[in-house]
């Protein structure tokens, strides 16, 4: 399938195209399979919604074209500081520091008491954490090191 009618495609289907710096790739992913150029334009708008991902490796039949690089997901360490802001108030910050981890809790020191939380994922596999159970309570995520 030539660029300009992929580009065409992905154009009038969903409205964005990849860069053209990755238009490589996509042309790779699409001769590994036996897709009608519809259905792996269909293909392409689904697994890649924001138009910048590359197709390597995620295409239906083949497992070899590129390579994908996925980050470590982000977990909480030991004597750390994270800090998060409020939803009411963005000037509002409120920082905790890790004082002990296991491999499904965290105790943090906040306001000089030491408490203790499980850890939840989010899609991406990187750790948060919700210190109480209410509807604006702060999310500390570990990415956000302090």
């Amino acid at each position: 399938m030539m660029r300009d009618e992929f580009d065409t495609k992905m154009e009038a289907r969903f409205g964005w195209t990849f860069p053209a710096e990755n238009y490589s790739r996509v042309e790779e992913a699409y001769m590994a399979t036996d897709m009608s150029k519809d259905a792996f334009v269909e293909y392409c708008g689904i697994h890649d919604m924001n138009g910048v991902e590359k197709l390597c490796g995620n295409s239906p039949q083949s497992a070899d074209v590129g390579t994908t690089t996925k980050s470590e997901p982000a977990k909480f360490e030991f004597a750390e500081r994270y800090s998060t802001t409020s939803i009411c108030d963005h000037e509002c910050v409120f920082t905790i520091r890790i004082v002990k981890r296991t491999a499904k809790t965290v105790t943090f020191t906040q306001y000089g008491k030491e408490r203790r939380t499980k850890i939840h994922y989010d899609d991406n596999g990187d750790e948060y954490i919700m210190p109480d159970n209410y509807s604006m309570c702060p999310v500390y995520r570990a990415k956000d090191k302090k």
